[in-house]
């Protein structure tokens, strides 16, 4: 997906090239502006499509807080992996309003959502999936710059780049009910074709291709409708030599000799000032036409050659084998296996862990990360783990990992501890 962002961007990049030439060629002179004020245009759209974001190592996080019975909650923090969500498909909407001052330029701005995102994958613990939601939202809410290249009457090529704010929301349950958020900043180009309908107004169709190149890679695609104010001027190429449009060539008579002066014709009734005296005209001579016989060749009748006729093929019969009816094997049914049970939750200080057997190395800012004897950080320290080191992992909680340590057993934050595959 990240390649993807890459040829995105790229892409992107060339089509604004691509206009900015387009604009400067539609306009050789000062006479014919690329941007004028009869070429301001209002579009309004809304469109439907899929978003497909990579959220396996973002981290949701909800802080706790007290309840109106003044007790408190456990905090919430996970990564998207942990509880499930990888690379989950998410259905969105979105609508907005276009401005374009000129035909290859304008801004708009922009809002949509998804309210249905399921789980792509499986939580490490039951804990984490009876305390985390199976749906995932998202909204967003971004401006926009954008550069189109009008190719005809009815189809208009466009690239966009929208920035905003952008954040997923996870419900989750505690002493209370909340939400995990994850926020970011959001730029995502796209590339976009619009078609118009044959009818009175400037309506048609769009679809779009877009991604995610800052924060969570995001893959978008999607189409809907639009509807404009006016539509913009074909392009057309620059004619060489001259700047203006050409004149229509000059009427000549038949009757004129090359280099002469030109001669009025019959069915032409010549423009005169008004005057006093009467103006005779003198009646123009016109020369005789002569005209040179045409012989025509004579006439050469080719024979008709009649075709040989010959005798049909006879094609032998071809015996058919015969078949024989085809052995069907009963099927064998495998009995089912019985469910595996699930291992009971160890609960300290009110945290319930789950059995886990993993590896991790310590990936902190710091030099030392604090071991505790508790799932707690009012816990006391009973230790500390050098950065890059490595801890077997034998539990697992929201927030925290039981490990080895000095022939024991302690806790970790799993902020702190990168897990290995």
């Amino acid at each position: 997906m990240i390649g993807g962002r890459n040829a995105l961007v790229l892409l992107s990049g060339s089509m604004f090239s691509l206009w900015s030439a387009s604009a400067m060629a539609a306009a050789p002179n000062s006479s014919a502006k690329p941007c004028a004020s009869s070429d301001l245009t209002v579009e309004v759209y809304a469109t439907g499509g899929v978003i497909r974001p990579s959220l396996s190592d973002a981290m949701f996080e909800s802080p706790a807080r007290t309840t109106t019975t003044g007790a408190a909650e456990q905090d919430f923090t996970a990564r998207g992996g942990d509880i499930g969500f990888n690379s989950p498909w998410m259905p969105v909407i979105e609508g907005g309003a276009i401005v374009f001052p000129c035909r290859f330029f304008g801004i708009g701005i922009h809002g949509g959502g998804s309210w249905s995102g399921m789980p792509d994958g499986q939580p490490v613990s039951p804990q984490l999936a009876q305390r985390s939601s199976q749906q995932l939202t998202m909204m967003r809410l971004s401006g926009s710059i954008h550069g189109q290249l009008p190719i005809s009457r009815y189809f208009v090529l466009r690239a966009t780049a929208l920035v905003g704010y952008r954040y997923y929301s996870l419900g989750v349950s505690g002493v209370g009910q909340r939400e995990a958020l994850l926020q970011q900043f959001s730029l995502e180009p796209r590339l976009e074709a619009r078609l118009r309908l044959p009818v009175a107004v400037p309506f048609g169709v769009s679809a779009y291709v877009g991604g995610e190149v800052i924060s969570q890679p995001a893959l978008t695609v999607g189409g809907g409708l639009f509807l404009m104010t006016d539509w913009p001027s074909p392009i057309r190429r620059a004619s060489s030599g001259t700047s203006g449009p050409a004149s229509p060539p000059a009427l000549v008579s038949p009757f004129e000799t090359p280099g002469a002066a030109p001669v009025p014709s019959p069915m032409e009734t010549p423009a005169t000032a008004p005057s006093v005296n009467p103006v005779v005209e003198t009646p123009v001579t016109q020369a005789p036409v002569t005209q040179v016989p045409v012989t025509q060749a004579p006439v050469v009748t080719v024979p008709v050659e009649t075709p040989v006729q010959t005798a049909p093929v006879v094609t032998p019969p071809v015996e058919t084998p015969v078949q024989t009816a085809p052995v069907v094997t009963a099927p064998v049914e495998t009995p089912p296996a019985p469910p595996a049970e699930t291992p009971p939750a160890a609960v300290i200080n009110g945290v319930a862990f789950m059995d886990l057997a993993a590896n991790g190395i310590v990936n902190i800012q710091s030099d030392v990360l604090n071991v505790r004897s508790a799932p707690s950080r009012t816990a006391s320290v009973v230790g500390g783990l050098p950065k890059g080191s490595r801890v077997t992992i034998t539990g697992v909680a929201p927030g925290w990992y039981r490990i080895r340590f000095r022939d024991g057993i302690a806790y970790v934050s799993a902020d702190f501890i990168q897990r290995e595959q």
